[in-house]
């Protein structure tokens, strides 16, 4: 009797073993996606950990200063900086491309971001025509624009810091009404608005309730006049800010009376290329600017230290999904961000990591949509059409 029970046990076994075979569906385990890069990264000398400029622009007019100032550019020296970025081969992006690692840079060339604060209207003035308007070729985005027509492989991308209307500071750009259609025809452009306060009041005697209001009501002021604006960046006013270090936290993240507000990068005033987002050292709390100044430590001084190779520079490898770098600066990688990021990491040598492929194109960093879905009151021609 016990023979036959653990025979039919057996049996059964079998049975149920052979059963379940049957019906198991085998798991291949999936193999992790190998990006190859398009570019040799040694053949342009790749080095996504170098410093990049972020220069910082005010007024730029002949009339108001008539002379080069800290806070004023005339139009020549300001068409004349662009030009010696654009001979030096570097290329323009926004703040929060080259933040969040979406800044799409050819291959070979190095990023600068370009940046405006206070929302002057010597930044960006419009020309009342009869049915449109036209962005005046003499202010400083007019210029942009021009410069850009005549060098089509660069985009009229810029940061603009701007101070909402309010009780302390002027429309948005100047001209009174037009504040709402000059956002929107900078954001059709992939420029990006910053904020910069509500009232431009020093951060540095302000509680930490008093910060947050501040904050928040400036980023619900410009958004009353786009509310599709995205807010990611943040200029301090007068480079100032809380005396108390444990309140820096909410210059990147609070909630005030404005609603809340969430920032990535917040800049200082004025002294050297920054760090990049891939490298050690990076702090989105304190990244440094540069003044277009023709004196020590101005654009001219910081452009050449970085060409010459006196200062680490960054120069892109033309993809967005891998960061190159030489093997010989794999010590000054962030590689547990880059992981999560999910950024493939290229630390190339001798022949480069790529085995020597050759450029086979680059993405239009243009063609990004406009995140603006609300018409102007009128249509604007830009200068550089």
């Amino acid at each position: 009797m016990a023979k036959r029970f653990i025979a039919a046990a057996t049996l059964f076994t079998l049975i149920s073993f052979t059963g379940c075979r049957k019906d198991t569906v085998q798991v291949v385990p999936k193999m992790p996606t190998v990006v190859v890069p398009t570019v040799d990264a040694a053949s342009v000398n790749a080095n996504e950990l170098g410093r990049v400029p972020i220069v910082m622009y005010h007024d730029v007019n002949d009339v108001k200063v008539g002379k080069d100032t800290k806070m004023n550019r005339t139009k020549a020296s300001f068409l004349n900086d662009l030009d010696y970025l654009h001979k030096n081969d570097f290329y323009p992006v926004t703040l929060r491309s080259f933040v969040d690692g979406s800044m799409d840079v050819p291959a070979g060339k190095s990023p600068v971001v370009i940046t405006f604060d206070d929302a002057r209207e010597t930044q960006f003035r419009l020309l009342e025509q009869e049915n449109t308007y036209t962005v005046d070729p003499e202010s400083a985005y007019g210029m942009m624009e021009g410069f850009c027509k005549d060098h089509p492989e660069w985009k009229p991308v810029a940061t603009f810091f701007v101070l909402p209307k309010s009780a302390k500071t002027r429309e948005p750009f100047g001209q009174t009404g037009l504040g709402d259609d000059k956002i929107q025809y900078l954001l059709s452009k992939s420029c990006e608005i910053g904020n910069h306060s509500l009232r431009h009041k020093s951060f540095s005697r302000m509680d930490v309730k008093e910060l947050q209001d501040e904050l928040s009501k400036a980023q619900e002021a410009i958004k009353s006049y786009v509310s599709q604006v995205e807010i990611t960046s943040l200029a301090t006013p007068y480079g100032v800010y809380p005396r108390n270090k444990a309140e820096w936290k909410y210059l990147l993240e609070g909630k005030g009376v404005g609603g809340a507000y969430s920032h990535t990068a917040v800049c200082q005033a004025a002294w050297r290329p920054t760090l990049p987002p891939a490298a050690k050292g990076f702090n989105p709390l304190r990244m440094d600017r540069i003044t277009p100044e023709d004196v020590k430590f101005g654009l001219k001084y910081w452009v050449d230290t970085l060409t010459s190779g006196r200062m680490s520079r960054y120069i892109s490898d033309g993809d967005t999904s891998i960061v190159s770098y030489p093997k010989l600066d794999a010590s000054n990688a962030n590689t547990a961000l880059l992981k999560q990021k999910g950024k493939t990491v290229n630390a190339y040598g001798g022949g480069g990591a790529a085995g020597g492929k050759k450029i086979i194109g680059v993405t239009d960093p243009g063609s990004a949509a406009s995140r603006i879905a609300e018409p102007t009151s009128k249509p604007i021609s830009g200068s550089g059409k």
